[in-house]
């Protein structure tokens, strides 16, 4: 039986050749739309997961005695740039790091996941990504916690690879770059239940 190959020939999507081990599979892309948009109906122009913001790269004070450094750029081995938002101690240097990776973007403003799965309104707070530890609670313990959006997710470049060795391959990459950072004491953990948590076996397993 011969196999036939059919042309994708829609808006917004892509044929790629991916390898997965020592197959060859050709995976199908598609532009995600956004779930806010000013008319209904429209689609943003977007690459990634869900809603994209746009980038604002800049530093700011959170909370008191809390500093957010967001969309700080990362690039991978690859060269492929990825984006990550950084939460830490007003002022305070040598800092253990916690990573939340993950695909749900990575500013709890930006999406409603929580109020989605019945969390309660205040159990966490703004600053806190889903799933994932909270900046208002860990950052007063004396550590930072850092928000990546992996390759494909939101502004991050590439495309999206869930749950697979690209991902930890990525994961890796991204501890190494954090534990070089100057205020890091360069001890890194990483947080998270569900999807934030799964991912870590991958992560470690490089």
């Amino acid at each position: 039986m011969s196999a036939t190959k059919t042309a994708v020939e829609l808006p917004d999507v892509k044929l790629v050749t991916e390898k997965f081990g020592n197959a060859e599979i050709e995976v199908i892309y598609k532009k995600a739309r956004s779930p806010i948009s000013p008319t209904a109906g429209e689609s943003a122009d977007i690459s990634a997961f869900g809603f994209s913001p746009d980038l604002n790269q800049r530093t700011y004070i959170a909370e008191p005695g809390i500093l957010c450094e967001q969309d700080v750029p990362v690039t991978l081995r690859d060269g492929t740039v990825i984006y990550t938002d950084i939460f830490r101690p007003v002022g305070a240097m040598n800092v253990p790091a916690i990573v939340n990776w993950s695909y749900f973007g990575k500013r709890q403003q930006e999406n409603h996941e929580w109020q989605a799965m019945g969390v309660p309104p205040g159990t966490v707070s703004r600053l806190a990504k889903f799933e994932s530890a909270d900046p208002a609670y860990w950052c007063h313990q004396g550590y930072a916690i850092v928000n990546p959006d992996p390759r494909g997710v939101c502004r991050s470049e590439g495309n999206i690879n869930m749950f697979g060795s690209q991902d930890g391959r990525d994961g890796y990459d991204f501890i190494e770059w954090l534990a070089t950072q100057h205020w890091t004491n360069g001890k890194v953990g990483m947080f998270g239940n569900s999807g934030v948590g799964m991912v870590q076996y991958r992560i470690a397993a490089e």
